[in-house]
């Protein structure tokens, strides 16, 4: 019975996880980007997260905090050079 309980109990955590990110999947379908970017932490560490999140300030036309939201990404993990074309991207539309 205690081992039951404890299985329950870890796996809260992932269905609360899962039903947030089902949440911020349905606000970028229904083009919701300021629940978006309220419902994604600023101290998320989440490279997905942080990706959808600086796509949707880029789609409310706020790319200066889209850049700085890339610019974290290239901060946390130097070795992905996907993450460099990202900020890029954004400037060219930026000018």
């Amino acid at each position: 019975m205690k081992k039951f309980v404890t299985l329950l109990l870890c796996m809260l955590p992932i269905s609360l996880f899962a039903q947030v990110n089902d949440g911020i999947r349905q606000a970028m379908d229904n083009y919701d980007y300021e629940t978006v970017v309220m419902l994604i932490e600023p101290d998320c560490q989440d490279s997905l997260l942080l990706i959808t999140k600086a796509q949707a300030l880029k789609a409310m036309n706020r790319y200066p905090e889209a850049i700085g939201v890339l610019n974290s990404l290239i901060l946390k993990d130097s070795t992905n050079t996907k993450s460099f074309d990202r900020p890029c991207r954004v400037l060219q539309i930026d000018g």
